[in-house]
């Protein structure tokens, strides 16, 4: 083969290699190119910046949930104190003194239910809602 021929076939050559180089090379850099985007972007998604902003958010959402759980404890805590109160007064002496009542003591303090366990002349207590009494027994009637 004449050797004109020869170098301009491996000419030819020369620049096909060439072109296909470049491609190849244009190729390898765009795949590279993407890798190293996406492995920022997966570094961007672990960066603590944004792990400090997550928590952050979740433990806001967590400090309203708790505000929220203690003001319904508080509010159902309340109403049992209401009902225990209720129910404390209902039962309790002082209550039964403030509708008019009185609770009767001797002068020693031992507690009078029976007209008949006081003889007249024997100095009494009245305990009123409001103060207490000292009073002298004058008479007693029985139970009716």
């Amino acid at each position: 083969m004449h050797p004109g021929v020869r170098l301009e076939q491996q000419t030819q050559r020369l620049d096909d290699l060439t072109v296909r180089l470049g491609g190849a090379t244009r190729a390898r850099v765009q795949r590279e190119r993407l890798r190293l985007e996406e492995l920022y972007r997966r570094l961007m998604h672990r960066s603590p910046d944004r792990l400090l902003e997550r928590q952050r958010s979740r433990h806001q959402d967590l400090r309203l949930r708790l505000g929220h759980a203690a003001t319904a404890r508080m509010a159902a805590a309340a109403q049992r104190l209401a009902l225990a109160q209720r129910a404390l007064n209902a039962v309790s002496p002082l209550a039964t003194l403030a509708r008019g009542f009185a609770v009767v003591t001797r002068a020693d303090g031992a507690l009078l239910t029976d007209a008949g366990a006081v003889a007249p002349g024997e100095e009494i207590e009245a305990r009123l809602a409001l103060g207490i009494l000292t009073a002298r027994v004058t008479g007693r009637r029985e139970k009716e």
